[in-house]
């Protein structure tokens, strides 16, 4: 089958980029991808788990690519996959810090959210998570 090489990924846009190589009933397409930035890697190998967990639904995983505001069951399933990757314990130390913050980050309610994003406040969970972003 293919092979398809994306350098500089961002979350799953290399599955869009990889798309007219995969052909229904077709050969499996390998996909990888190289990326440096600790945010995109540790987004990425979360959705990637949740994938792999049969029961997660598909909703949750595109609630967690495209969404800031997610289901009950997305953010149990998020958290499940964090757990997850963090008990294999094979992670560059940048991602593994993200993960560990998302891992211990609690619910938020959608009026702090909001009130949060109005605000631009950055302290409390977004804030390690805006610092990654900005590197």
């Amino acid at each position: 089958g293919d092979h398809v090489v994306d350098i500089g990924f961002v979350d799953f846009g290399i599955i869009i980029d990889s798309m007219e190589q995969i052909v229904e009933g077709g050969d499996k397409v390998s996909i990888t991808g190289i990326e440096s930035e600790p945010f995109c890697v540790a987004k990425t190998t979360i959705m990637m788990q949740m994938i792999n967990d049969r029961s997660t639904a598909v909703r949750s995983v595109v609630e967690v690519w495209v969404s800031s505001f997610w289901s009950h069951k997305t953010f149990a399933a998020f958290k499940a996959a964090a757990k997850g990757i963090l008990d294999r314990g094979n992670l560059d130390p940048s991602v593994r810090n993200i993960v560990e913050f998302w891992n211990s980050a609690s619910k938020m309610s959608c009026n702090m959210a909001i009130n949060q994003q109005i605000k631009g406040d950055t302290s409390g969970a977004g804030g390690y998570v805006f610092k990654c972003c900005k590197l």
